[in-house]
């Protein structure tokens, strides 16, 4: 991980930095996610990403359960993320814990809203699906052609 560039504690610890690689904005999110905490930390890694320009992102949410109201989830994925700086072509993996399902609606909304946010429980999967350098997809899986950074 790069050095810091925004670390919160609000209603959650989370961290925002530079992967070490250059490639992509990593977030590390602590405690349990509200609305208002996810709009903080989605945030902060949209302005890393746009000072850095990058399109991808890690956000690592292994301590962080989503506690959110599924009217929440949809707001942020439709009405957020855009206005963010999330596009199309961004590209996002959630880390979590293994059997961590509480994210699972929110890669769902997101996707319903045009996003590719996809969600991981291995962080080697997470790390080469964002060096993959295809255009993502419904059907984008990475294969052979992941990036060396």
């Amino acid at each position: 991980m790069g050095s810091i560039i925004f670390r919160s504690k609000w209603v959650v610890n989370s961290e925002v930095s530079i992967s070490s690689c250059g490639t992509w904005v990593h977030t590390c999110v602590d405690g349990p996610i509200t609305r208002e905490s996810a709009l903080e930390f989605i945030t902060e890694a949209a302005r890393a990403a746009d000072t850095q320009g990058l399109d991808r992102f890690l956000f690592d949410v292994r301590g962080a359960s989503n506690v959110k109201r599924p009217l929440h989830d949809y707001e942020i994925a439709h009405d957020h993320l855009r206005k963010l700086g999330f596009s199309p072509v961004s590209r996002v993996a959630l880390l979590v814990s293994p059997g961590d399902q509480t994210h699972d609606f929110f890669e769902l909304t997101a996707a319903n809203a045009g996003h590719v946010w996809k969600v991981f429980d291995d962080e080697d999967a997470a790390t080469d699906w964002l060096r993959w350098r295809k255009a993502p997809g419904p059907s984008s899986e990475p294969s052979s052609h992941v990036d060396t950074d």
